[in-house]
């Protein structure tokens, strides 16, 4: 029995437009936590994420950019870019935290780790493997 053509190029169209999902290291928030219960004064999701990368926007470091989307009833994902970074064969990070606000006070629910590889030593996109 003869395959049709339009059969095999529809298969091999939907096989390489399948793309992996973009994987991440898990950090655990629970010490993070403890330092943002006790402040009161960080009202943004980005404000929370500054505080976890220890960064201000007065030391003006480059190449850092924090965003978030709401996510309803005060629930966040918080994600901070930084690219370029100087560390090793890793040129780029990429933090993605989800928050949640409530009375006043934040708490990390999740918080999550990739990074990108300097050309020619190791994944060029966003990943979790070794950067050699």
């Amino acid at each position: 029995m003869k395959t049709p053509f339009p059969l095999i190029f529809l298969l091999f169209l939907t096989l390489s437009c399948q793309q992996k999902a973009e994987e991440f290291v898990e950090m655990d928030p629970s010490r993070f936590n403890v330092s943002l219960k006790a402040r009161t004064d960080i009202s943004t999701p980005e404000q929370v994420m500054e505080m976890f990368y220890d960064y201000s926007p007065k030391q003006g470091a480059k190449g850092i950019k924090i965003t978030s989307k709401d996510l309803g009833s005060d629930s966040y994902r918080i994600t901070l870019i930084h690219d370029p970074v100087q560390a090793g064969n890793q040129i780029a990070w990429k933090l993605i935290m989800h928050a949640d606000r409530s009375k006043g006070h934040w708490r990390a629910t999740q918080i999550q780790k990739n990074w990108k590889c300097e050309k020619g030593k190791g994944h060029r996109g966003w990943g979790i493997g070794k950067c050699e």
